[in-house]
């Protein structure tokens, strides 16, 4: 169960949300929250099992840094998990799933985050808040890179 989650529609079929999502090179151009992501493997690309390197920016102060591991790279969904220090310590699994509505022509863009380890509640409490509101500013971004682009 997510921890943390953010539901936006989008006016487009998933297969062009999920387009304009994997654009990681355009990120720069349209989106606040998440400033960066690249696949550690520049060749084989956002691979289940490999690594990417993700830049945030809670609230235009100091981005932060993360090395997540892709789990799923599907037309249904694309989502990492990351570590801080050790998994028992903090960790997280981000999910972005591109749910087909009115017959695949719109799309329910849903990202979300369920967080575990024992500095869960704290590091919740600290960041929780910013995190809703940096998942939010980015599928509201995302939607409308996707439906001013058409």
């Amino acid at each position: 169960m997510a921890d943390i989650e953010a539901r936006t529609i989008i006016n487009a079929a998933p297969s062009v949300v999920r387009g304009v999502f994997l654009d990681f090179t355009k990120y720069s151009e349209w989106s606040t929250f998440i400033k960066e992501i690249s696949p550690s493997d520049k060749q084989e690309g956002p691979v289940p099992g490999k690594g990417l390197q993700v830049l945030l920016d809670f609230d235009g102060g100091s981005p932060q840094k993360m090395a997540p591991v892709v789990i799923t790279n599907s037309d249904a969904e694309f989502s990492w998990t990351g570590v801080l220090g050790v998994k028992s310590v903090f960790n997280g699994t981000h999910k972005f799933e591109f749910k087909p509505l009115e017959d695949g022509m719109k799309t329910e863009l849903i990202q979300s985050e369920a967080f575990g380890g024992v500095l869960k509640k704290p590091l919740l409490w600290y960041v929780g808040k910013k995190t809703q509101i940096g998942f939010e500013a980015f599928n509201n971004a995302l939607k409308d890179r996707v439906e001013n682009s058409a």
